[in-house]
């Protein structure tokens, strides 16, 4: 079956190939899915120095040189997760709608169910950022500006029901009051080590932001896990911009093309 997927696979082909060239450049990139099925996110920690702060056996034989160097002493982690295409994926979700008649019936309730982030997924997160010093939600998910509202009431509607708890369900749209529910996953001891970015660009300027997030943490080891085409450039473009990030960030791909 896996190699079945990896021959009609593209995004997975590419993720090998995205590894290969971050390998050549001093980086790093650890493949945790196919693509097709539902990525193994508790391969984060098991090849990673995350797991050694959560007390699960890390296979050391993955680690870099620089991760090996680090887990000798005290160091900093930085966590940056992509929510969509890691936590679930809308392309997958949509799939599932259409391919499950039983679904059909419920309507909106179908929608719902077969787009809901998995309890399993909440908590893997919860995880990450209590084994992480700094973590970084970055979603494409973006709140409808007031005069959108105005100018198609659907979005109203649909607001109403994310401020009601279900926000993350709604894809693509994230509000205010969403994003502050998901902060309260990363508050420990009256900080917040969570951060919420949205807005994150499909048609440029990724590996800027990731930068950006990369320049203001002091971490000395920087775990992005990502989905997507986008993401493995993103990646890939910074690298070969600052060769003085390769040895610090290690790149988790889930091997989606697009979500």
């Amino acid at each position: 079956m896996g190699e079945r997927l990896f021959c009609i696979n593209p995004a997975e082909l590419e993720a090998r190939l995205v590894a290969r060239k971050l390998a050549e450049l001093g980086s790093c990139a650890r493949l945790i899915g196919n693509g097709d099925s539902q990525p193994q996110l508790g391969l984060v920690f098991r090849r990673s120095l995350l797991g050694d702060r959560l007390g699960i056996d890390v296979d050391r034989e993955v680690l870099t040189a620089h991760e090996k160097e680090l887990r000798t002493g005290d160091f900093k982690a930085l966590a940056i997760i992509d929510m969509d295409g890691v936590m679930g994926s809308p392309v997958h979700a949509a799939g599932k709608f259409l391919s499950t008649p039983s679904l059909w019936a419920r309507g909106l309730d179908g929608v719902k169910a077969a787009g809901r982030i998995p309890r399993e997924d909440w908590r893997w997160l919860q995880d990450v950022v209590r084994a992480a010093d700094e973590s970084v939600l970055w979603t494409s998910r973006f709140s409808p500006k007031e005069e959108s509202l105005g100018k198609y009431p659907f979005l109203r509607w649909i607001v109403a029901m994310a401020d009601r708890g279900e926000g993350v369900t709604y894809f693509p749209f994230l509000t205010p009051r969403a994003v502050a529910r998901l902060r309260t996953l990363g508050e420990t001891g009256g900080n917040c080590k969570l951060a919420v970015q949205p807005c994150k660009s499909f048609r440029g300027g990724r590996a800027e932001a990731l930068e950006k997030m990369c320049d203001r943490s002091s971490a000395g080891i920087i775990y992005y896990i990502g989905s997507s085409h986008f993401d493995r450039r993103a990646v890939l473009d910074l690298v070969r911009k600052r060769p003085d990030l390769a040895p610090k960030i290690v790149f988790f791909d889930t091997c989606h093309l697009v979500l």
